[in-house]
């Protein structure tokens, strides 16, 4: 019908996943390769998903907390990559730091 919006038939892809930060608990929703990622990053530090969000979030305390983890997840696979190409069987990669 003419003057209808219709709506997108593409589901989202964003999984949701509840994220306890101190007193507070929060959800985080990110595509399923990206939590794929993250659960990689946690689980290689020893981390649970809440501290390693915190840590995330102390290190770029004024943007958003999914976009802050988004950029971490492309900064430390990218740092893990750059390390390999120059050394080979190099260990577990340091957590990035946020440069401003």
């Amino acid at each position: 019908m003419p003057g209808r919006h219709r709506r997108n038939p593409q589901r989202s892809r964003l999984v949701s996943r509840t994220i306890y930060s101190g007193r507070h608990i929060t959800g985080l929703s990110l595509e399923p390769e990206l939590w794929e990622g993250f659960d990689e990053i946690r689980a290689a530090n020893q981390l649970s998903r809440s501290e390693l969000v915190r840590q995330i979030q102390n290190s770029a305390p004024d943007t958003k907390r999914t976009s802050a983890v988004r950029v971490f997840i492309i900064q430390y696979f990218r740092l893990r990559s750059e390390l390999r190409n120059c050394h080979s069987g190099v260990g577990e990669v340091p957590l990035p730091r946020r440069t401003r």
